[in-house]
């Protein structure tokens, strides 16, 4: 782990979350055959971008979920309104490694995280 008396937060010579580049892939469908319905589902799945050496400093942000299963729908309410619901299910992942300020091999960190989402909205268009 850098001084963090030595350079500034984030800087590549300074601490910070010590995230990595990573690939993301997503898909989703949507089928519009019920009238006035549109249901839609999706995943996502991408790489972990925190690596085992810098679980210290993402406890604060704990960013390790990879993979995403969505679903929800939209109700037409004529041509100008509609109202909508969505799901997102963020499965439990997470990340073990050693705490840097100890001495080592004698404490580990594991951060981890799952999520649950529910969005409800509603839409009104200003053009017919």
């Amino acid at each position: 782990m850098p001084n963090i008396m030595e350079s500034q937060l984030g800087k590549d010579d300074g601490a910070g979350f010590g995230w990595k580049d990573i690939l993301a892939v997503k898909f989703g469908v949507m089928y519009s055959g019920v009238n006035e319905w549109d249901f839609m589902a999706g995943y996502s799945y991408n790489e972990n971008p925190i690596p085992d050496t810098e679980v210290l400093f993402n406890i604060l942000a704990p960013a390790v979920i990879q993979n995403h299963i969505t679903a929800g729908f939209t109700k037409h309410l004529g041509t100008q309104h509609e109202i909508s619901l969505a799901f997102m299910y963020a499965l439990d992942n997470s990340v073990t490694g050693a705490n840097p300020l100890e001495a080592p091999n004698q404490q580990t960190i594991e951060i981890s995280m799952q999520q649950w989402q529910v969005e409800i909205g509603y839409a009104f268009s200003f053009v017919q």
